[in-house]
């Protein structure tokens, strides 16, 4: 209705004209512009942080595939257009949100990566960042469930990049107010919902937002993604991380991006739902319309309970509800040594965020009370897709081997048996070879006539014809002649 509604106005202000008067000339020419800007497609932009080169690819794969199976595309289909390992200081690439009805592109969102912090990393981000990109811009900081120990030095880092860019664009530009505006306004309306249970409650009541929320914006949607959290069981298992020490990094990370108005989410692809939440996430941060794209009817609800599931959307939290999940965290002693971290040339008179939460959680690697030899031989789990991609390697080389059977089979009958030996007396004898000359005696014996032989010429005749000279030296012609000469002579004897 509203694209038609607006496109007959477009038709009506073409034909009266700029002054009342129309031409043939741009009649058709403003049609087509007026129409196509009713039906151009959203264009959205991520700017993601982060993850290294491997972490970040695997994570876009996943929120593609995410996205895929609410297009009505095959969830396990490689995707053609995967980005490969970055390679450059900043990749891009881009998701498609498609009506599976009807196969329309409704939105596309644009993927700019920057992997790891780099001396230029601030001018790319500055000739990035015009007005009508950072509109239409969210941020992303993605960490890895592999190493958590280094995450506020991460944190940092990229946040204080991100003052710098966006302090130098909001100098020449009325925009940052407007958009800090209206992220203040979402962080309100998020905390009368939670209050009232009711997303259509009156938009006349106002309240104000709650202690250290939004007091240090950035001037962006900022979402914090933990990747990996299956890994939270290994981590447990090698007894480097407790229980409590999970429950303590969540609520490190909760009371910092309640300053900054950020979500914080845990993903992993053994827990599809949380890259759905995920993707809900993004979808209203740039205020599209979840239950449009992804076909929902109620948006996902916070989860604070399911450690390696985590999910709280920006706007939810508050420092009573961090203080719940485990007793004794110093909300407020983290969120002033976060802004002391921030603003690196105020003299610190007390502790860093970062001091403390390192003084929790430390790095095993760099602990002393480690043997070194054992440290050397730890292992490390591999992360789950570069697990199933050796599996699928082994079952294609598998698939492979078995289509070739005449070749295994050509290898198997050139393999031959080596003949069994016989060690009589220090001589090796070959089994088969004797056993062949001495049923060839006794049939030549069978059908002699003459008497038998005495035990001592015998044994002699044996001796000689399984003696190793014999089986070398002389043919078998010639071991039959000595038989018969041997004979021959026996009977001259006896007459």
């Amino acid at each position: 209705m509203d694209k038609a509604f607006y496109a007959q106005n477009a038709v009506s202000e073409v034909l009266e004209g700029v002054d009342g008067t129309s031409t043939s000339s741009n009649l058709w020419l403003n049609l087509l512009n007026s129409v196509s800007s009713v039906k151009k497609t959203p264009l959205k932009h991520i700017v993601l942080l982060g993850g290294e080169n491997k972490g970040a690819t695997e994570w876009i794969s996943s929120l593609k595939r995410a996205a895929g199976s609410y297009n009505g595309q095959d969830s396990f289909t490689r995707d053609k257009e995967q980005i490969v390992p970055p390679t450059y200081l900043m990749d891009y690439t881009y998701i498609e949100l498609v009506d599976p009805d009807h196969g329309e592109i409704l939105a596309v969102i644009e993927v700019y990566l920057i992997s790891e912090l780099h001396l230029v990393s601030e001018a790319i981000l500055s000739e990035l960042f015009t007005p009508e990109f950072v509109e239409n811009c969210i941020v992303c900081i993605l960490l890895d469930w592999t190493s958590p120990w280094q995450w506020l030095h991460e944190i940092s880092a990229w946040i204080q990049l991100l003052k710098k860019v966006i302090g130098n664009f909001k100098s020449n530009s009325e925009l940052y107010d407007q958009i800090v505006f209206k992220l203040t306004e979402t962080c309100k309306y998020m905390r009368l919902m939670n209050l009232f249970h009711n997303p259509d409650c009156n938009d006349q009541i106002t309240i104000p937002l709650e202690s250290g929320q939004y007091d240090e914006p950035l001037g962006l949607p900022l979402i914090c993604v933990c990747n990996h959290s299956e890994y939270m069981a290994t981590i447990e298992k090698d007894e480097l991380l407790k229980d409590e020490h999970f429950d303590f990094i969540q609520q490190f990370l909760r009371t910092i991006l309640m300053k900054h108005g950020g979500a914080l989410c845990y993903t992993s692809d053994l827990y599809p739902h949380t890259l759905n939440n995920l993707l809900y996430t993004i979808l209203d941060s740039f205020f599209l319309s979840p239950q449009i794209y992804m076909d929902i009817s109620s948006p996902p609800k916070a989860n604070v309970i399911d450690r390696d599931q985590i999910f709280v959307p920006a706007g939810w939290d508050s420092w009573g509800k961090i203080r719940i999940i485990q007793d004794g965290f110093d909300v407020e002693g983290v969120a002033e040594g976060w802004r002391l971290d921030l603003n690196s040339d105020v003299n610190k008179t007390k502790l860093g965020a970062i001091q403390i939460y390192e003084e929790v959680i430390s790095d095993y690697r760099k602990n002393n009370s480690f043997d070194s030899s054992e440290t050397e031989n730890l292992v490390t789990a591999l992360p789950l897709q570069e697990f199933l991609l050796n599996q699928l390697n082994m079952t294609e080389t598998k698939t492979q081997t078995q289509e070739s059977p005449t070749k295994s089979k050509k290898n198997i009958t050139d393999t031959q048996v080596p003949p069994a030996q016989l060690n009589l007396c220090g001589m090796k004898l070959d089994t088969d070879e004797v056993v062949e000359k001495l049923q060839k005696l006794r049939d030549m014996r069978s059908e002699s006539s003459s008497p038998m032989l005495t035990p001592d010429k015998s044994s002699d005749t044996l001796s000689r014809t399984i003696s190793p000279s014999l089986a070398k030296d002389q043919s078998q012609n010639e071991a039959l002649a000595n038989f018969f000469q041997s004979l021959l002579n026996r009977k001259k004897e006896t007459t």
